[in-house]
């Protein structure tokens, strides 16, 4: 055993070595002027990777990769700027280098460029240029810009409404297995947006996205099972399925307000409307919630108008912007949406809830 764990020992230090020699060998070619060796000791002093984490010199490899066209850094150089790695935040340079990524072609950066353009981050808020990247990044198989690309077309927003258009693109993201898109294609089935009524595709679409934890499938499936919509009525299918929509619901919610929900965890079958009334603005953004995804939009904005007064994660505010911008439960107000939803980014809800995503296939 002694001998094993020294050649364990052995053998990671020789690969330590190996890696040290890549590193000085990957710094000489940046230094010479090759762009992908530029861009990748970026990277490597971005994450930290056989050398010591440095955003500025992340950011310094980064821009003399960008500066000879190099795809991968213009990406990274972009997040950077973004999200203030290196130095302070500028959206309006993340968004330059997304628009040259793009324009050579990367679907991920097209399709960040669309989520500039549609929440006027470092750019003027505009639709309809957002679905233009959206479609690029789109009919390049991007699984996110199909989907968003679906709520376009399926809402109006910067392009014609035309259902049979976003019931193809959730279709599209759907074949990826897109969480969101299974959701939305779901309820294209339960109310005929699109295509036939049919509550047993919709339950299976449900399931599908429940079975990957999206929190609004998992309060569908649920609200099937209680109503027998689809499926067979059962109140305790439905209770299993709900409580999973509640447990997802809390792990997210530690984003809400900076608190620890794991309080709420004990006592998740207790009448949020009661703590409502106690003024619990977690309690007022989970009900609203609940009731935005059961569909009670008027009962959802009330409550999650409570839950925005101090709303300081953006969670409240940016659920409710889709309100006014859709008009549910309310008149369609999209002067009122484009407020609240900046009001989410600048409290960082949507770096919150896509950072993830957005690292995706960058360097992978």
């Amino acid at each position: 055993m002694k001998r094993i764990n020294l050649l364990i020992l052995l053998l990671c230090f020789l690969g330590s070595i190996s890696f040290a020699q890549e590193i000085n060998t990957l710094k000489e070619r940046a230094e010479q002027g090759h762009a992908d060796a530029q861009a990748y000791l970026g990277y490597c002093y971005d994450v930290g990777k056989g050398v010591t984490q440095d955003y500025a010199q992340a950011v310094y490899w980064y821009q003399k990769a960008a500066e000879q066209g190099n795809v991968a850094a213009l990406k990274n150089l972009g997040l950077c700027y973004e999200y203030g790695k290196g130095g302070a935040r500028d959206y309006a340079k993340a968004v330059s280098c997304y628009q040259k990524a793009a324009k050579l072609g990367d679907a991920w950066a097209q399709f960040v460029l669309g989520r500039c353009y549609y929440d006027g981050r470092g750019v003027s808020l505009n639709y309809e240029t957002a679905v233009h990247w959206y479609q690029k990044a789109a009919e390049q198989g991007y699984a996110e810009a199909q989907s968003r690309l679906g709520d376009c077309y399926k809402y109006g927003t910067g392009i014609a409404q035309d259902h049979a258009k976003a019931v193809y693109w959730y279709q599209k993201a759907v074949e990826q297995g897109h969480a969101a898109a299974l959701f939305n294609l779901g309820l294209c089935y339960e109310y005929g947006t699109g295509l036939v009524q049919d509550y047993a595709k919709a339950a299976y679409w449900y399931r599908k996205g429940a079975d990957q934890g999206d929190i609004s499938s998992l309060s569908a499936l649920s609200r099937f099972y209680q109503q027998g919509k689809g499926v067979p009525q059962s109140s305790e299918v439905a209770a299993y399925w709900q409580q999973k929509a509640i447990d997802s619901g809390h792990r997210g919610l530690q984003l809400f307000l900076g608190e620890d929900i794991q309080q709420y965890n004990d006592s998740v079958k207790l009448d949020y409307k009661k703590k409502t009334e106690q003024g619990n603005a977690v309690a007022q953004y989970v009900l609203g919630r609940l009731y935005y995804e059961d569909g009670d939009y008027v009962n959802a904005v009330k409550y999650l108008t409570m839950a925005s007064q101090s709303d300081t994660s953006g969670a409240a505010s940016f659920l409710l912007s889709k309100c006014y911008r859709n008009g549910f439960g309310v008149p369609q107000d999209v002067a009122k949406a484009d407020s609240l939803q900046k009001k989410a980014l600048e409290k960082g809800w949507d770096e919150a809830k896509s950072l993830d995503d957005l690292l995706k296939g960058v360097f992978d």
